[in-house]
This record gives structure tokens, sequence and C-alpha cells, in this order.
């Protein structure tokens, strides 16, 4: 019903009973986050959850509701974002409704709206960070030696899989994901969290870094900030 029929989704167990260790002790951390984990690992999947592939996103019940189900249900159950396909998630119920007539067979509506979306975070067992979201943002990340005391800096990212950071001093602030800018809705959730994050935290950039391509929104929206624009060629920035 989402359209994307070769994409993973993630399984919400009712508990981590027979996981190795390590991945069971992320599951049940304050940031709980998504945690992949062996297909085999985990008995009663079908093959389409993750076609294709050896390992499946798993992750425990994180709030009363979800405790519920799990309780009535004693069986895992796919957990998905409500959103369109390529979309960030509905902020409110009427978004929802409209947005998801066609997905959903039914809808538990809340009387408070989402001020903020964020994606769950995904981790291997290992502790190797996929997608640093839910649980692990705003942390900031101490910078090497190398890199401190650097006057503060915004970095902006590409386009594609987009996250952005701010960096000053001895740390950095990772972003979300935001996944791809040119998709509908994901620029001005950039954007307005961009603003968010820079409040928090009273931070004033001196410099802005950003993709060479000069295709991209974000190397173009940089171009608007009357700040110093350094630019880092694509796979530089991946090494």
């Amino acid at each position: 019903r989402k359209h994307r029929p070769a994409k993973p989704l993630a399984v919400m167990l009712p508990s981590a009973a027979g996981l190795p260790a390590d991945a069971a002790a992320l599951m049940g951390s304050p940031a709980a986050p998504i945690v992949l984990i062996a297909k085999a690992q985990v008995s009663g999947l079908c093959d389409e959850i993750a076609p294709g592939l050896a390992e499946v996103g798993v992750m425990l019940p994180s709030n009363p509701l979800q405790h519920l189900l799990l309780q009535a249900l004693a069986r895992p159950i796919v957990m998905t974002s409500g959103n369109l396909s390529g979309r960030p998630p509905a902020l409110s119920n009427a978004q929802a409704l409209n947005d998801l007539a066609d997905i959903a067979d039914g809808f538990l509506l809340h009387n408070r709206d989402i001020l903020q979306r964020m994606d769950d975070s995904l981790v291997r067992s290992s502790g190797e960070m996929l997608r640093r979201a839910r649980g692990y943002v705003p942390d900031a990340l101490p910078l090497p030696p190398g890199l401190r005391d650097i006057p503060p800096l915004l970095a902006l990212g590409a386009d594609m899989k987009n996250t952005f950071c701010l960096a000053r001093g001895s740390e950095a602030l990772l972003s979300q994901h935001f996944g791809d800018l040119g998709e509908e809705g994901v620029e001005q959730q950039w954007r307005s969290t961009l603003q968010l994050m820079q409040s928090i935290y009273a931070f004033v950039p001196q410099r802005v870094v950003v993709d060479a391509h000069p295709g991209y929104r974000s190397t173009q929206w940089a171009a608007s900030l009357s700040l110093p624009v350094e630019t880092v060629l694509h796979h530089h920035a991946h090494a």
C-alpha cells in the first residue's frame, strides 16, 4: 500500500527474549532504537518483511499503547511511519486522515499534534549507527583533538539522505535524518528543524560548509545566508 515493495520494514517484538544480549540491551535502552539482527533470530516472519536481505530491523514497545497492543497480539507486528512514500510523516490528525486514507484501514487519533518529526534510530547490534534520530538527537558528539576550538560552523549536507551539523568548540551537533530535500515537505521540515536547533543552542554560525554540487537545494540556500561559504566534494565528505 505504501508502494515500497523492495524496501525492508521494521518489526516490533513483544519482548527481546531469545535475542543476543547486545541487541536486547540496545533495544531496551532509553534511546529504544531499531536494531538490525539476523532474520534467522526472529521466528514467524514472512519474506516480504525484508526482501532479499539477511537482516531485519527489530524494536521493542516504547509507549503504553504499544505495550498494550503487543500484549494482546503476542506476536511480532510491522511498524511503519505514517507517511506517503518519500514524504515526511504527517504532523496533524487532519493531514494523516487525508494522506493515509488509502493506506490505513483504521485510525487511532490523539488531540495532541506532533511538533517535531523524528524517525526511529537504526543501529547494528555492535552499536554501529546507521541512522541517527530519535533517542540520539540532538546529543552532542565530541570532536577529535585536531578539530577542537573551531569557530561556529554550519554544515548543510547534500540533498539526498540529508543531515546537517552544527559544530563549535569541541563538539558537533548532528540533526536527525531527513531523507531527500527534493521530496514534498522535506525541505520545509529541514529548514524549521535547523532554525529550532540554532535557537535551542544559541548557535550563530560564522561559516557555512556545503556540497560542491551547484544544483543542490542546500547549496543554493547557503548563498542566501550572507556568510562565508566553503564547498566540499561529495565523495570526499563520505571519506
